[in-house]
């Protein structure tokens, strides 16, 4: 395992679904390095952008991630609500920041 590596932008790389679900894997699973993860523009859809959410619940060192330009939905949008308002993910370590509008929650893009 790699205990070095602590950035990581795969931006416009196309990853999808699959590559985030197997990122969201590792982060889980395996690495305990990684403070920084960029996937802008990597057409990954709600399922994989929840997973990668998740995986900062459990990875504690994970502490910034970049996600704009992908395909959010309402999941994915209270996913990172979440984050954002229970502070597991600080408003400066993210490009996404929640509005809500009529009772839904909404991503619009921050530059940091």
């Amino acid at each position: 395992s790699n205990t070095t590596l602590e950035v990581i932008d795969l931006s416009f790389n196309r990853i999808e679904n699959a590559g985030a679900n197997y990122l969201s894997e590792t982060l889980t699973s395996h690495n305990r390095s990684l403070k920084a993860l960029s996937v802008v523009s990597n057409n990954i859809e709600g399922e994989g952008l929840v997973a990668l959410s998740q995986s900062m619940k459990t990875n504690l060192t994970f502490s910034h991630i970049y996600i704009w330009g992908n395909k959010f939905d309402e999941a994915t949008c209270v996913a990172y609500s979440d984050l954002i308002q229970m502070g597991r993910l600080k408003p400066d370590n993210t490009d996404v920041e929640p509005f809500v509008v009529d009772g839904r929650v909404y991503l619009a893009e921050v530059s940091n």
